[in-house]
């Protein structure tokens, strides 16, 4: 695949990334770490990609890559958190949250060049995020009477076990 295919394709996250921007103020407070987030996938593929694809420097992939990792795990669990799907379980809070200081202190202050650590970090929350969006869907389709395309959360749950899943194939 060319880099310019490859960035056109990185770009598609923009098609959400502008009615979230537009509509950021407007929605409902629980959306806001998702559109966050969509908003920070469309800045990590800015950085990092522009700079490679124009003077193949690597070293911005090497900063923007992690930092995202780890704000997708935060802002995600954050999203759970507002909806209520994670707000009686503490546990299942701090460990991902402890989870996130290690990957950092590992992948930044770390001599390890293999990265086998960044790997299982993001394999287990992957995982979790399956887990925590099958719940959310499951939430969805058995707590409420609205049809499946007009429950936002319906489609972001959707598109969270969609994308999770594909990420760990």
């Amino acid at each position: 695949m060319s880099l310019t295919l490859q960035f056109i394709l990185a770009m598609s996250c923009l098609i959400p990334a502008i009615p979230a921007a537009i509509k950021f103020r407007k929605t409902d407070r629980s959306y806001h770490p998702f559109f966050l987030l969509i908003i920070a996938a469309v800045a990590t593929e800015l950085i990092a990609d522009i700079p490679f694809m124009l003077y193949n420097n690597y070293d911005f992939m090497d900063i923007a890559h992690p930092v995202y990792s780890v704000l997708d795990i935060y802002l995600m669990l954050l999203f759970y958190r507002r909806i209520k799907i994670i707000e009686t379980d503490t546990l299942l809070w701090v460990m991902p949250l402890t989870g996130i200081i290690i990957f950092s202190a590992h992948y930044y202050f770390g001599n390890d060049t293999s990265k086998i650590f960044e790997k299982y970090c993001k394999i287990i929350f992957t995982g979790l995020n399956i887990a925590l969006a099958i719940k959310l869907l499951s939430n969805e389709i058995f707590e409420t009477k609205t049809k499946a395309f007009k429950n936002p959360k319906m489609i972001i749950a959707f598109g969270c076990t969609l994308s999770y899943s594909f990420y760990l194939l």
